[in-house]
């Protein structure tokens, strides 16, 4: 017999496609004076959304270069790598970090190192939800939603078909 799993929708898609929107309008309100932003969305799901910020951001105006960042989140100081690599295209430029949730920070602080070799003009943290439980010196700049959970809770976000889900188990 299989355990069910208990898990609560906290946003529907609807919400999600709202929640995005808004995030993207705080990202040009923030970068007003930039033109060109690199958005590093980690693997899987933050790089999904890196791509939903980025089609609104060019509607925005933005040129926008995207980056996937692989790195095991249940090992984050392992052999986590950007998979193209920066380079110094990136010099001189807004790099926005995102992933789906931020539990702790390990994860995108990292995501940090990445970047770290390169004289980047400023680098900021975009997240769909915030669980507010940050363990390491992360601050998120962009989220869509902050979310106080017990330790014990998780959220996870599915995406079935090209709807986002989000929910709290």
């Amino acid at each position: 017999m299989q355990k069910s799993i208990n898990r609560n929708l906290i946003l529907d898609p609807d919400q999600v496609e709202k929640k995005i929107k808004r995030m993207a309008f705080q990202i040009v309100e923030d970068n007003c004076n930039e033109k060109f932003l690199v958005l590093a969305g980690i693997w899987d799901r933050g790089y999904f959304l890196a791509q939903r910020l980025a089609a609104e951001l060019k509607n925005a105006g933005f040129r926008i270069q995207l980056i996937k960042i692989n790195i095991n989140k249940r090992n984050p100081g392992g052999t986590g790598k950007a998979a193209k690599q920066p380079g110094s295209g990136i010099s001189g430029k807004a790099v926005i970090l995102v992933d789906d949730v931020l539990n702790f920070g390990k994860t995108l602080l990292y995501a940090c190192r990445e970047f770290l070799p390169h004289p980047v003009k400023k680098i900021k943290t975009a997240v769909l939800v915030n669980r507010e439980h940050c363990l390491f010196p992360v601050k998120v700049d962009f989220s869509g939603l902050n979310l106080s959970t017990t330790l014990q809770e998780q959220v996870r976000v599915e995406i079935k078909n090209g709807r986002w889900f989000v929910y709290l188990v």
